[in-house]
């Protein structure tokens, strides 16, 4: 019990692959990462959409595995928050590429949001949460006002149901990396796995609408 007890416990002095800063969280996305591209490959009609939604995703979770075993360098740093800002961008992608106005502001975006990390312009935590807010909420409209009615899907039907549960995951996944909060065991169970946790609910729950509802 003592050793699975130290197996878990975050290790930010000296961190290395076999005693990662942050164990659980981790140790649940490198599997999770391999769990969506078997996904992809055994579920997803294989649309542009598709493609560029999943290939984000697993880069997602590849690159925050990274930046959770690691102490995060510049270019660990630099992977893993734009991807995070990618993942915020591409969620409309499987329902809008079809779109060429959608399309372009998703590239355009993508290329700002790596040029804005790359070169470091937001000065702490609050920019970089107004930034997620802003682009999530492009992404929000882009999703009802869009994709939605591309896909026949209505705000109130299961599919129009589950992505605003989605959302509301996504949301507190902000709030809890902005405030740094839901420390429910220190040193085990703190704001990483807390908000990763959440996200991996909202990233299941929308990836199953992306499947279900190809476009």
């Amino acid at each position: 019990m003592d050793a699975f007890i130290t197996v878990l416990k975050h290790n930010e002095q000296n961190p290395s692959v076999w005693h990662p800063r942050h164990p659980p969280v981790v140790w649940t996305h490198l599997p999770f990462a391999i769990l969506l591209a078997g996904t992809y490959l055994a579920f997803a009609d294989g649309t542009v959409g598709q493609q560029g939604y999943f290939l984000v995703t697993i880069g997602l979770y590849l690159s925050s595995a990274a930046y959770h075993t690691w102490r995060p360098d510049w270019l660990i740093r630099f992977a893993d928050q734009t991807l995070i800002s990618w993942y915020i961008i591409v969620t409309p992608l499987p329902f809008v590429y079809h779109n060429p106005a959608a399309v372009t502001y998703i590239v355009v975006a993508m290329a700002a949001s790596a040029a804005n990390k790359w070169y470091a312009w937001e000065r702490n935590y609050t920019d970089g949460s107004l930034v997620f807010f802003s682009l999530g909420a492009v992404s929000t409209l882009l999703v009802f006002l869009v994709g939605l009615p591309t896909a026949d899907v209505s705000c109130l039907s299961a599919a129009g149901v589950a992505v605003q549960l989605s959302i509301v995951c996504f949301v507190g996944k902000l709030l809890i990396y902005h405030f740094q909060k839901l420390r429910l065991i220190p040193g085990y169970w703190e704001a990483p796995e807390s908000g990763h946790f959440v996200l991996a609910i909202g990233v299941t729950i929308y990836t199953a609408v992306v499947l279900v509802n190809p476009v």
